[in-house]
């Protein structure tokens, strides 16, 4: 893969090795790595806990199925 000016990733930080990941987005890009990511409650969170009653006839107990806000921070 080529070089370009810029290089975008977004929704797409699930790497197996983030940092490998990371260097090359930057290697290839000539000028800039834009990383777009959520803030907050990812929508595919507020989904899975809006669906489990309506699947399972009740509200589900665990935290686990409670959304949290998340956030991932990368810094160079």
């Amino acid at each position: 893969m080529g070089e370009h000016d810029l290089v975008i990733a977004s929704y797409s930080l699930s790497f197996l090795d983030m940092r490998e990941a990371l260097l090359k987005m930057d290697r290839l890009a000539k000028r800039q790595v834009i990383l777009y990511w959520f803030a907050g409650v990812p929508s595919w969170e507020r989904i899975r806990v809006d669906l489990y009653p309506r699947i399972f006839g009740r509200e589900h107990v665990r935290r686990a199925l409670r959304p949290d806000p998340s956030i991932d921070l990368f810094m160079n």
